[in-house]
């Protein structure tokens, strides 16, 4: 048996919590080097961890209580843990920043601190499922133009 030149060292949590919508909604908003990231970045969240260390890192983006979901792991270290390339992860936190799920505050020789904007996550991947149910109610119905009448029923 062979072993391997550079074990990988598991970095952030192994097990994450997911809400089920951010699952449903993920095809419609992410690709999956995105939607890999976005985990990995949720997985290094330790927002139920009660340490000092919270208010260090929310002090950057100059805040002095606790703050939850600030993590700081180097593009690195994700695309390392993913077996993905750094600019896969480069191109997704620069989406997540466009699309306000993420707020970084840059360090000197360090990784950037990452704000997990969870709220904004929340609301988008709502506005998403919201929209993917009307359009599969409007693609499950037939209109009829002469009569006037819609055949079929539309799912809830």
């Amino acid at each position: 048996s062979e072993v391997p030149k550079k074990e990988r060292k598991s970095k952030g949590n192994k097990f994450i919590m997911l809400d089920l919508d951010l699952l449903r909604a993920s095809n419609f908003l992410f690709n999956e080097g995105e939607f890999r990231t976005l985990l990995a970045l949720m997985s290094y969240d330790w927002s139920n961890v009660k340490t000092e260390l919270k208010i260090s890192k929310g002090a950057a983006f100059g805040i002095t209580t606790e703050v939850p979901n600030v993590v700081w792991p180097s593009q690195e270290s994700i695309a390392e843990q993913l077996y993905i390339s750094k600019s896969t992860v480069l191109r997704a936190m620069n989406k997540f920043r466009d699309i306000g799920i993420i707020e970084t505050k840059r360090r000197l020789n360090k990784p950037n601190l990452i704000l997990l904007k969870k709220e904004n996550l929340a609301k988008l991947i709502s506005k998403t499922l919201i929209s993917q149910k009307t359009a599969n109610s409007v693609t499950n119905a037939t209109y009829h133009s002469s009569t006037g009448a819609t055949y079929g029923s539309s799912r809830s």
